[in-house]
Formats: C-alpha cells, structure tokens, sequence
C-alpha cells in the first residue's frame, strides 16, 4: 500500500488511466491479472490505487491495452515509480491551514490534468 496507507494522488492517476486503457481495450479486471500473472483482486487495488504499481507490471498492460505513445507511456512508468511518495505539502501540513492544503492539492491536480 501506498506510504500511509492511504492512496496517494499518483497512485490513484496511476490507476485511473491504466482503468481507462484497459476499458478501452475492451479487456475485463480478470484478463488483465493474467496478463500481470495476478489476482483479480491485484488489478482492482492497483486501479483504486490501493497498491502500488511495479513499473513491469504497467509496461506489460500498457503492451496489452495497445498503449503504445511514448509520451504516455513514460509518464505512467514514472507514476508508478512515484506513486508512493506524498505530495510535497504534506510534510508541512501541520504548518499549514487545512485549507491551504486542500487548496494545494487540487491546484497538483489541476496542473496534472
């Protein structure tokens, strides 16, 4: 699990595309745990981003969702070696209103999307 045990906001990206390129695929959580030689169980955390991804694990679902953009490619293989670090905010949020936090957060992921 992520550090924290929370889903981290790269993590939680993480999954979201690899989700969606799945869906995309036209391909269903069970087929894609055998791609990764994994449970069903395995490919719905990584999707939650309850788990943390292994970069082998998104480049062979990335081969088996047709994903083939560099760009893409090397921006979720960098997601997945991020994904357990925290956003750099929180090591200063009990310096912080938690406002201000929340505010932080949401312009990381509006500068993300």
């Amino acid at each position: 699990m992520p550090a924290g045990g929370r889903p981290t906001v790269r993590s939680r990206r993480l999954g979201a595309a690899l989700r969606q390129y799945r869906q995309a695929a036209k391909l269903d959580q069970p087929q894609a745990a055998e791609i990764i030689a994994a449970s069903q169980a395995r490919v719905s955390r990584l999707e939650s981003g309850h788990v943390t991804a292994r970069v082998i694990e998104v480049r062979l679902l990335l081969d088996a969702y047709g994903v083939k953009d560099p760009e893409v490619r090397n921006k979720l293989e960098d997601l997945a070696k991020h994904s357990k670090n925290r956003g750099w905010w929180l090591e200063h949020a009990e310096h912080l209103r938690p406002d201000y936090v929340d505010h932080i957060a949401l312009e990381d992921d509006a500068t993300y999307i």
